[in-house]
């Protein structure tokens, strides 16, 4: 967790969304998007007490639902471990805590795009 930050880090100023939508339009000829994203359940020990069964994913097993964002590069350059199981993946992306400046890109009027492997489908910043 300590070196964490070296290896995944948020795209955060213009210049960096720029490169990203650079990149994805240069390898998969894909315009304005920033970043792949998609979830994944991490499975673990049910935790004892009342909320155990939050964890207990749509298998039967206790599990963490992780989400993640990579960049044209294929490099993890988000991630939110902090929901259980029981979440569906759109529930997170609805909560906006995918480390994503959304609200910052809207107010510069960005329109920025992230695919999702999961559902082949496009999530963006505007409405």
């Amino acid at each position: 967790m300590e070196k964490a930050g070296q290896w995944i880090v948020f795209l955060t100023t213009e210049r960096d969304l720029n490169e990203a939508k650079t990149s994805w339009m240069a390898k998969y000829r894909i315009p304005t998007v920033i970043g792949a994203l998609d979830c994944t359940h991490i499975q673990i020990k049910k935790p004892e007490g009342q909320f155990g069964d939050e964890y207990t994913n749509r298998k039967n097993v206790a599990s963490l639902n992780v989400q993640m964002t990579c960049d044209a590069m294929e490099r993890i350059i988000s991630i939110d471990v902090q929901w259980p199981g029981s979440v569906h993946d759109s529930r997170i992306w609805r909560q906006k805590t995918c480390k994503i400046p959304r609200e910052c890109l809207l107010a510069r009027g960005q329109r920025i795009w992230y695919i999702s492997m999961a559902f082949n489908t496009i999530y963006t910043t505007t409405n």
